[in-house]
């Protein structure tokens, strides 16, 4: 069996943006988000995906203020390749263009 596999990342998002890019890459069930949920558990089969979402400060930048949320996801059952492929999806999802 393979070890868990675990990463955290500090996002600018509201829950309601969190809740729309997980809809994009994990389907309805990641609407639960928007409605307060703080932890959002998906199972199939052997694999089991955990994601952990706890409010932070809004970050201030002068007179604008950015949302803030902590974002824990916990991978267990897969391979190290699909645990790279799920990370390489979340990031490519909630990638903001810039310029």
């Amino acid at each position: 069996m393979t070890e868990p596999f675990r990463f955290a990342k500090e996002m600018s998002e509201t829950r309601e943006s969190l809740a729309r890019g997980l809809v994009r890459l994990l389907g309805p069930r990641g609407e639960s988000i928007a409605r307060g949920e703080m932890q959002l558990e998906i199972v199939e089969g052997d694999k089991r995906l955990a994601l952990e979402v706890a409010d932070l400060p809004p970050r201030k930048f002068g007179p604008v203020e950015l949302p803030a949320l902590m974002v824990t996801a916990t991978l267990i059952g897969y391979a190290p390749a699909e645990a790279e492929s799920f990370v390489r999806d979340f990031e490519r999802t909630f990638q903001r263009g810039g310029g």
